[in-house]
């Protein structure tokens, strides 16, 4: 996702959808979507595609911070995927380990479909600080 994340970057989306598919598999780094994508309209604009009928096919555990942060005006989706911050190790500014599943700040903008939030440590879901928005798409069955 990130390698994909960075690519992106120097595209102009002049206007249209773009989907990255993940395959099935257990990816070890995180999403960090820092800024804006010229010609990107809305979050749903650029789609993270996982497993949308079996989201646990496609889990994002990093071993260090949050499975997904995105700030400074990113915007994307993020459609049938598993998350979990398990993997974090405890460290002394972080004595339980895990990190929140998704963080969202400062002007970006996310929407979300058909995601399984899995965190053997009690960390939190979803942390929205400072201007950013979370959307949750409707079920397949009212779309």
């Amino acid at each position: 996702m990130q390698g994909a994340w960075i690519n992106l970057k120097g595209y102009d989306f002049n206007n249209q959808t773009v989907t990255v598919q993940l395959a099935t598999g257990l990816y070890r780094d995180p999403l960090v979507a820092y800024g804006t994508i010229l010609g990107l309209t809305g979050p749903g604009s650029l789609i993270f595609r996982g497993d949308p009928s079996n989201p646990d096919n496609v889990v994002i555990s990093p071993l260090a911070g949050n499975p997904i942060a995105i700030a400074y005006g990113a915007m994307c989706s993020l459609e049938g995927l598993a998350l979990d911050s398990a993997g974090v190790e405890p460290s002394p500014g972080n004595v339980l380990g895990g990190a929140d599943l998704i963080a969202i700040g400062q002007r970006a903008s996310m929407r979300i479909k058909n995601i399984v939030f899995h965190d053997g440590r009690g960390c939190g879901h979803i942390a929205i600080a400072f201007g950013g928005a979370h959307r949750r798409a409707r079920s397949s069955a009212a779309e």
